[in-house]
Order: C-alpha cells, then structure tokens, then sequence
C-alpha cells in the first residue's frame, strides 16, 4: 500500500519539476528484517516503512535517484558518512552537504526533507546575507543536531535552518533526529521537548553564537542565553533565533521527548 496519497504525488512532482536543478541522491541506511532473533541487536521499528516512503519520492522525479544500504553489513560505508543509527537518509546533491535525517520523516518532518532536496539540489539557500556572511567566517567544523518530533509544528523551521547552513557552509554538517524513535537520546541530554538543538564545535571560530565554546551546546526554543553548568555532558543554552525568549518559569516534569510539553514552561534540569 502507498504511504503518499494520490494528490500528495501530483503536488510534489510539480514541485520537482520546477524547483530541482540538478541531480539529488537520497542514501538510506537500513536494517533487513531477520527470522533469528539475536540477542543485543534490536530491530529497527520503521526501516521499512522509510525505506518505502525514500522511493516513493525519488519517482517523482528523474533528478532523484536512491541508494540502500545494509547498516551492518556496510559498515565501512556507514562509517565514511558519519552515520551511527538507522533509519538515516543522507542527501547528496553535486556534493554531500552533510544533511542528515535520522527516523522515519513523518508529519511534519517530511516537508524538511522535501525542503531539503530542493535546497541540496539547486546548492543554494534563502538565508539572508548577513547569515551568509557570518558563515563563511567559520574557521571550525560544527556539528549540529536538532531533535524533532512528527507532531511538533515549530521542528520544520528547525530542522530546515540548520540544513541551510550545512548548505551554505563547507564546516557544517546537520542532523535532524526523529527522538521519538531515539529515546536513549532523549535521557542522555535531558531532552524533554522539542524541537531541541546541540552544536558540537571542535576549534576557537570568530563566529559569535559559537565561539568560547568546545563542548556540545544545547539550543532551545526557550529561556536565556545563560550557559548552565551541569554534570551533564549537555551544556545547554537556549537558541535565541528560533523563536521570540519567554519568561523563565519552574522545571517541568516531561520527558516524552514530544511537543505536549507546555511552551511557557521551558524544562530546566536543576542545579546540582
């Protein structure tokens, strides 16, 4: 049976058909599904189902081509493109951007990967260019992270921002994270509602968001620009950019990783 509805394929060739320039490869990593159980290994909940929905898209145009791979057995390969879970899609255009999209991009997420082919194909963004400017002053490779949920409305802008920078910059590679699928990931950065995102950089850059920094950062949708000092591997700051700051208000108790959290109470883990 189709994931994607009738109409949904007209609307989308047409949107191929006048927005791609050039050639895009969606490369997808994958678990095959096995009779024997092996202890250790889980099995992976909506490889299939992504597997279906990556070549469903990639009829809908002759720019678009896809490319499976078995995670275990392509290990090497796996390796070479800084993939480390399943489901993942990379996107590669001319070049690979390093646009990644761990899960299944369901809801709202799949108009980000739609967005993204476009972006990837025609190798140019809308980001205005001041942004522009203050990207090409990256001296150092960061690594950006958003967590995401199909049910969360403010996750596409996102997820869809900082593959525009992955974009515009040779120094930055972007991952969306489907976290309801991840949610070992979830626990390690006390993530308990999206969209959430952490900048891993490695050297000093004169980029002022990120500079003074060489441990992961948190960004969120909420709250001051105050750095807190946990024990946490997560450092977390909020990301001013996404959304207007609100009034800082008493931890909430989620941990659902999804958007039923109440926006004007932005999770704060406690001192320790």
């Amino acid at each position: 049976m189709p994931l994607l509805r009738e109409h949904d394929r007209m609307a989308l060739s047409d949107l191929f058909a006048e927005k791609l320039t050039g050639p895009v490869k969606l490369v997808m990593y994958t678990q095959r599904q096995s009779p024997i159980w092996v202890p250790g290994m889980p099995a992976c909940e909506f490889c299939e189902q992504t597997e279906q929905l990556v070549r469903e898209v990639a009829e809908l145009s002759d720019k678009l081509s896809v490319e499976v791979y078995d995670f275990v057995r392509d290990e090497a390969g796996a390796r070479s493109q800084g993939i480390d879970k399943i489901p993942a899609i990379a996107v590669i255009g001319a070049r690979d951007y390093g646009i990644r999209f761990y899960g299944i991009p369901s809801g709202y997420e799949f108009a980000t990967l739609v967005e993204a082919i476009v972006d990837v194909s025609r190798g140019v963004t809308d980001l205005k260019p001041e942004v522009k400017e203050q990207l090409a002053r990256l001296d150092r490779d960061v690594h950006i992270q958003v967590f995401a949920t199909p049910t969360c409305p403010y996750c596409p802008r996102a997820v869809r921002t900082a593959y525009q920078m992955a974009v515009e910059s040779d120094h930055i590679r972007a991952d969306a994270v489907e976290i309801t699928e991840f949610p070992q990931l979830a626990t390690a950065t006390w993530c308990a509602a999206s969209p959430r995102s952490f900048s891993t950089t490695q050297r000093p850059s004169k980029v002022r968001s990120l500079r003074k920094s060489s441990q992961p950062m948190c960004f969120g949708p909420q709250g001051s620009a105050k750095r807190r000092n946990h024990q946490s591997p997560a450092h977390c700051r909020p990301f001013k950019n996404l959304r207007p700051p609100r009034t800082r208000a008493a931890p909430v108790a989620a941990s659902s990783g999804r958007c039923d959290a109440p926006r004007d109470r932005p999770y704060i883990r406690p001192e320790t």
